[in-house]
């Protein structure tokens, strides 16, 4: 039937994150995580580095310079507290893992790029640069789009892994930079 103390701190943990859900930190996210698993930092540590293991020769599988679709299936499971976007895609690459959400407004998609390595302590390996971002959205098929990153107020951040996102937009917002004609 499963440990009901474990099932007690898990309910605690998930309403604990839905109170604040605006205010999740990485520090929240991984404190909850540790509860949840209860492994010893050595079983993490092996854990850490068979994921980079796989990772490393599962990347050998996609290209380098285009973008794979993942099946439905094999999806990411949906965090609800962080967003109410809907994610209509899911794009592989050697080196970034890309998901498309249907924001809440109709003519705004958002991008979330990722690197498909993690580091020693279990985190995406962070440093996308911009020109990078710019080959991932035209790999994720965007290139004629417009795109913002957002950097929200120190209250509303949510950091829980290293990830960028980018909003994208079919026409050019009013403060756009642009070519000279």
């Amino acid at each position: 039937m499963g440990n009901p103390k474990l099932a007690n701190e898990r309910k605690e943990m998930k309403e604990s994150l839905e109170i604040q859900e605006n205010r999740v930190t990485e520090a929240d996210v991984r404190a909850a995580l540790e509860r949840q698993n209860r492994v010893s930092k050595e079983e993490a540590r092996r854990i850490i580095y068979a994921k980079q293991k796989f990772l490393r020769k599962t990347n050998r599988n996609f290209p380098v310079d285009s973008m794979v679709n993942i099946p439905e299936d094999d999806w990411p499971k949906d965090i609800p507290w962080i967003s109410a976007d809907v994610r209509t895609a899911v794009l592989r690459s050697r080196d970034f893992f890309v998901q498309i959400f249907q924001t809440t407004d109709p003519k705004v998609l958002r991008l979330s790029v990722n690197r498909t390595e993690i580091d020693k302590n279990g985190r995406f390996v962070d440093g996308i640069t911009w020109e990078e971002l710019m080959a991932v959205k035209t790999m994720a098929g965007c290139s004629e789009k417009w795109a913002v990153e957002v950097f929200p107020p120190v209250e509303e951040t949510i950091n829980v892994a290293n990830m960028r996102h980018l909003f994208l937009f079919d026409e050019a917002p009013s403060y756009a930079w642009r070519k000279a004609r």
